[in-house]
């Protein structure tokens, strides 16, 4: 949830302090608030109060029946911290699917591709600060890769 330059955040939605000095690559559970309009608060670790400053403060409206994730992207060091608002789909279909989506959180890159190694079946393209649709796969294990710009790396 942090930034890549691997200082800490704290991220508040209104009252509820949702990380503790959460660094680069940190997921949080999800936490249950009802329908509205929350202030969403990110500070340098341990450095919020009354009189700190924020690195990144915005409105964000949360609608019911959806689940969102909360993506902390940029750099404190250099004040380009941001925050994406991802809606999410966390709701059986009945087709023992797996829903896959790709997002690209990778400063300054271009068109990131996911893919499956074997049949070579893409699970999602996203362009720098974006995150494409789900897509349906069956469930089971792969090997995945990503290619950016000629350049492939294997998982």
């Amino acid at each position: 949830m942090a930034g890549a330059d691997n200082s800490g955040v704290d991220v508040w939605i209104d009252d509820v302090h949702l990380t503790n000095n959460a660094q680069f690559k940190t997921l949080s559970a999800y936490v249950q608030r009802e329908e509205g309009d929350y202030e969403l608060s990110v500070y340098p670790a341990g450095k919020k109060s009354q009189s700190a400053a924020y690195v990144y403060k915005r409105v964000v409206p949360f609608r019911a029946p959806k689940d969102y994730t909360t993506v902390v992207v940029g750099k404190q060091s250099d004040s380009t911290i941001d925050a994406l608002i991802e809606i999410d789909r966390n709701t059986l279909d009945g087709s023992n699917n797996a829903h896959v989506r790709l997002g690209n959180y990778i400063a300054g890159t271009g068109t990131l591709t996911l893919a499956t190694a074997g049949s070579n079946t893409v699970l999602g393209n996203a362009k720098s600060g974006e995150t494409d649709e789900y897509v349906s796969i069956a469930a089971g294990t792969y090997s995945l890769k990503f290619q950016m710009d000629g350049f492939k790396v294997s998982l």
